[in-house]
């Protein structure tokens, strides 16, 4: 158990070895790293692992793997950056069309009903 407040992680070198010619070779797959962490939050991600059910080393290295598959905004948005750049419109006519649908949208919300 690694001290209060750090969470550590080692490299794992793995041996493969070849069975037909039965060379070895020493592949590193993992990349450790010793992060000092405030005891309070070492505290929360114990208590997450806990509450799913894994190991602290596993639960941190899936929320590690999540974060960083995530896609980030920007991702999200460069389609329509791109296509908002190749559809000529500028950013005041877009203002004005937005302006429009949000103002009719709040009319057909807010009249009266027969």
């Amino acid at each position: 158990m690694s001290p209060k407040g750090v969470v550590e992680f080692r490299r794992a070198a793995l041996y493969n070895e070849d069975v037909a010619t039965g060379a070895s070779a020493i592949r590193e797959d993992n990349v450790s790293a010793t992060i000092t962490i405030p005891a309070d939050l070492e505290q929360k991600i114990a208590q997450r692992a806990a509450s799913k059910g894994l190991p602290l080393e596993e639960y941190v290295r899936d929320v590690l793997r999540r974060d960083t598959e995530a896609l980030s905004l920007e991702d999200i948005l460069a389609p329509v950056r791109a296509q908002f750049a190749a559809s000529g419109i500028s950013e005041e006519d877009l203002d004005i069309i937005v302006e429009e649908e949000r103002q009719a949208i709040w009319n057909e919300k807010h009249r009266e009903k027969p």
